[in-house]
């Protein structure tokens, strides 16, 4: 039985879905992964002169699913920019997430000094009015001392989750620090990695590049308390080094920072897109995927979602899952 796509927008809190049910050309929602802001794209039908042309700052609702079902909350959007265009007229609404990124593009000086991980994350988040999570397995990892000179916490935060091999985004008012890799919430629940079998799949593009082969091995201080003096270590080989900042505690936690830093250097060197027939809602960035049915080479990498796109037409409903490995 073919499913009838539905749709429900509020703008500013005002449901307006059937102001526009049938001028509806397609709606597009981006999630996107990083500090990235999520971003929409509402197109409608002009054709009688009648649409008004929404002002800049308003808030955008988007709820997406079939009819018969319950839809799913898309997220808030605020339109940053609106074009007019035709024959035949139409009017293109353009959106992004709550963008908290220049509060923390601002440049500091400051140091953290014997804290943990989840404390840094959690203090810079509340300065941002944000609600701080992370994986559980990251929260307490110690942070002997680490210097932010002249830069802001969003590279600051970014460095650190490279340097565990985690990933920095901010959805729905939280700032989230995730570990890659890690089947589970930053609740401590359990997630299933979403399968995807070839029979799954309308088309797919598979492109492998090589990305970060310009370093040759990472290296990272640690403090050696018995002798007084700095000690580094290094994975990988001598020659063209990316050298981390922090300095550690012991030479355990170095190591075990450049094996995370050592090992996404070499990842994201393959991409994987796919159009799957069934069509998934509640897909998360960063979330693990198991694909069956394409070549072994691509099934045995460890994929993860780094994009998903929404689009919603009248007639139908497709996802396209950008992933990487």
């Amino acid at each position: 039985m073919t499913k009838t796509p539905n749709f429900l927008i509020e703008v500013d809190d005002q449901d307006i879905t059937e102001k526009i049910k049938h001028r509806l050309i397609e709606l597009t929602i981006t999630d996107k992964s990083g500090l990235e802001a999520d971003e929409m794209e509402l197109v409608i039908s002009d054709h009688d002169g009648k649409v008004a042309m929404p002002r800049r700052g308003v808030k955008v609702r988007c709820f997406i699913g079939w009819k018969g079902e319950p839809l799913v909350d898309k997220g808030t959007y605020t339109v940053d920019e609106v074009e007019h265009s035709g024959p035949p007229d139409k009017l293109t609404i353009r959106g992004r997430s709550a963008d908290f990124r220049n509060g923390l593009k601002t440049l500091k000086e400051r140091s953290w000094h014997k804290t943990t991980l989840g404390k840094i994350l959690e203090t810079i988040a509340s300065e941002q009015h944000l609600e701080g999570k992370l994986s559980e397995s990251l929260r307490n990892i110690p942070i002997q001392h680490i210097d932010q000179t002249n830069e802001s916490d969003a590279n600051l935060l970014t460095r650190l989750a490279e340097t565990h091999n985690a990933v920095l985004t901010v959805k729905n008012g939280c700032l989230l620090m995730l570990k890659r890799g890690e089947s589970k919430s930053v609740s401590g629940f359990d997630l299933e990695p979403v399968v995807i079998t070839r029979q799954d799949g309308d088309t797919h593009r598979y492109t492998e590049a090589d990305r970060g082969g310009r370093y040759t091995g990472v290296k990272a201080y640690w403090y050696d308390k018995k002798k007084g003096k700095k000690e580094f270590v290094i994975i990988g080989s001598k020659g063209y080094l990316k050298t981390l900042r922090q300095i550690f505690c012991s030479e355990e936690e170095a190591h075990s920072a450049l094996s995370g830093v050592f090992n996404q250097l070499r990842r994201e060197k393959h991409s994987l897109n796919i159009q799957p027939t069934s069509i998934h809602l509640n897909l998360l960035i960063e979330e693990a995927v198991i694909l069956d049915g394409w070549q072994t080479d691509i099934v045995n990498l460890p994929w993860y979602i780094s994009e998903v796109v929404f689009q919603l037409y009248q007639s139908g409903l497709t996802v396209i899952i950008k992933m990487k490995a």
